[in-house]
């Protein structure tokens, strides 16, 4: 079976950067409506410190977090509720936010999934050739925890610091990324960076491809094999729209994980489950979620996608385009500990947590009339891109 373009890539760079942080109050979203309620009026950064100091145990919608960022217009809120909002991007929304309107029946159900389908195989083969900037936000968790549990397997070389009954941590800024990335004949094109900001000193750098199209061709094709089922409407800024929810097994899967494992790379194929987010007017995406379910020796990992689409103006017409990413991973690297002198001692590992937020901004078109020549180039194609 031909594999699809790879979704999420996590590649080693760097060793980790240290420093401490207090741990995470879980609230729901709910809790947080009533703390939000007490500080109205409060100065921005004294409200933006709160936010940071919370973690949701419920997702956060796009309306919720647009009338957040309303109520508390600050700089440093807004930044806030955007990374609390892509913490909790994987998880249920709150029952109160799900809009009661009974479920279209199963024809009507097979309708709008055919006219998806339709709508993929169409829509992203009239594209045109353009170029937009990606502007990519890293965030990281804690590396030197210091309520990490040390467990030693039985099936493992190595010590692993497992920090899932540890206090949760905070994911804190470790740097900014801006790159040009085209579209060409129907391939993503990797691009040059643009401006001064970059990663920090990340352990690992946190990479996703596939947003302009062959995401959502894997996802479909791997699903028609698998299980689609429906879920909910959903309120988003712009409308009601249909979530249909689906699962896909080991065998079926399309979706390549990249995975570093402490001195390693392993590429995987895992099952994998989500959601797509579909207008129920015209059968367009408007949100797709990727969640991999890994198998031991990974199962403390976590790798997963989330991309929004919207309508942008390109070559003075509309298209359906990503607007927004949000990639969540949780994968081992060495952990920083003393040296062990006993002999037969193993290296200590531990988890690490990494979130990208993702924008995709200043589309253009590519036109004949306006091709510039430089000695610099644009990028190179993905080695591990489909052929056309």
């Amino acid at each position: 079976m031909r594999r699809i373009v790879p979704l999420l890539s996590l590649l080693l760079l760097t060793a980790p950067i240290a420093a401490h942080a207090v741990p995470l109050k879980r609230v729901n979203v709910q809790e947080l409506e009533r703390l939000l309620s007490a500080v109205q009026g409060q100065p921005d950064n004294k409200v933006a410190k709160l936010v940071a100091g919370l973690e949701l145990t419920e997702r956060a919608s796009s309306v919720r977090v647009a009338h957040w960022q309303s109520e508390f217009p600050g700089h440093r809120c807004s930044e806030a509720f955007l990374l609390l909002a892509d913490s909790s991007a994987f998880l249920d929304l709150p029952a109160a936010d799900i809009p009661a309107t009974a479920p279209p029946d199963p024809q009507a159900q097979r309708t709008l999934l055919a006219q998806t389908v339709e709508y993929v195989k169409t829509a992203i083969t009239r594209l045109p050739d353009f170029y937009a900037t990606r502007k990519t936000e890293n965030f990281q968790d804690m590396p030197g925890r210091p309520n990490s549990i040390n467990r030693l397997s039985d099936q493992s070389s190595e010590r692993v610091l497992d920090t899932r009954d540890s206090p949760h941590e905070p994911l804190l800024d470790a740097g900014k990324s801006s790159v040009t990335v085209s579209y060409v004949d129907g391939q993503e094109v990797a691009g040059s960076k643009k401006g001064g900001d970059s990663f920090g000193n990340p352990s690992v750098a946190l990479t996703t491809h596939g947003e302009f199209g062959p995401i959502l061709i894997a996802v479909l094709q791997d699903a028609a094999k698998s299980r689609v089922f429906w879920s909910h409407w959903e309120q988003g800024t712009s409308g009601t729209f249909a979530v249909f929810r689906y699962s896909v097994a080991q065998g079926q899967s399309s979706y390549r994980v990249s995975l570093p494992d402490v001195s390693r790379t392993d590429t995987l194929f895992p099952a994998y489950h989500g959601e797509i987010g579909i207008d129920p007017a015209t059968g367009a995406i408007l949100v797709v979620t990727l969640f991999a379910d890994l198998l031991p020796p990974h199962q403390h990992a976590i790798s997963s996608i989330l991309v929004e689409y919207a309508s942008v103006p390109i070559g003075g017409k509309s298209y359906i385009c990503p607007v927004h990413g949000v990639a969540l991973a949780r994968f081992s690297v060495l952990a920083e500990v003393g040296p062990v002198n006993r002999v037969g001692s193993f290296p200590a590992t531990r988890l690490e947590t990494q979130l990208n937020d993702v924008a995709f901004v200043d589309y253009h078109q590519f036109r004949a009339e306006s091709c510039v020549l430089t000695d610099k180039p644009i990028g190179e194609p993905d080695a591990a891109a489909p052929p056309k």
